[in-house]
């Protein structure tokens, strides 16, 4: 997470000092890495018998941390009382996904689906592939919000948000149903290789998979919508 200091005495447009927020930063960095590396130990240490009932306390513990990391970063994104550097809001929000999307996969991976005889669980084998399923939907719903967001200058939802002076409205609900079997094929093309790879590769190899495909794309889109990003000038209005 982006936690060094931008611009600490940036002056607004009429004078004032804008001192941003590093303490919320500073918090979401402490807690979303602790959570994380909790996470971690709890499954390289799953595979050790005498500690599997600790490994999955643990594992709550970083479910409860992750929980805490997104009421965090709602605030870090929402507040306007206080400066916080975009690329810290951005960058804070990508870790706080990945976790998420760790923590979703990874719970699986604590309900082996056979026990010590090589009989297999159903209850396990339920929650494996809850875990895989619920991080594949996650990740499409991802892509789908974020295609939106790419062509929707080109679809032009933005004239029906703040009201079309032209009366195009027939014209873009047009692109809009075309959009939507282009987008519908390629998110069901998109699950499909998911299942494909959970049948082939069972839960492990599948569940690599998802994490990587997730990592890339939010990095990807951290990094190129990086240098977009400037820090806001205008004063932060003062409590009356």
């Amino acid at each position: 997470m982006n936690l060094s200091i931008h611009n600490p005495s940036s002056i607004g447009s009429n004078g004032a000092k804008i001192m941003p927020n590093m303490r919320l930063v500073l918090i979401q960095g402490i807690v979303g890495g602790g959570a994380l590396v909790i996470l971690i130990i709890a499954i390289l240490f799953q595979y050790i018998e005498a500690v599997q009932p600790i490994v999955r306390i643990m594992y709550i513990i970083s479910v409860v941390m992750l929980v805490v990391l997104v009421l965090l970063s709602v605030i870090a994104t929402f507040q306007t009382k206080t400066f916080i550097h975009p690329d810290d809001r951005l960058f804070g929000n990508t870790f706080t996904w990945i976790l998420f999307m760790a923590d979703t996969l990874a719970l699986g991976h604590f309900f082996p689906p056979k026990d010590g005889l090589g009989v297999e669980i159903p209850f396990n084998l339920a929650v494996r592939t809850f875990s895989y399923e619920a991080g594949a939907y996650v990740l499409i719903t991802f892509v789908l919000i974020y295609l939106v967001l790419i062509f929707s200058k080109k679809i032009g939802f933005h004239e029906l948000i703040m009201g079309d002076p032209n009366k195009r409205e027939k014209e873009i609900v047009a692109r809009f149903i075309l959009f939507s079997i282009l987008l519908g094929a390629i998110l069901v093309g998109l699950k499909y290789l998911l299942t494909v790879a959970y049948e082939v590769l069972t839960y492990t190899g599948g569940v690599w998979i998802i994490m990587g495909l997730s990592v890339v794309i939010i990095l990807l889109i951290a990094i190129t919508n990086w240098k977009k990003y400037a820090p806001v000038t205008d004063p932060i209005p003062e409590k009356k």
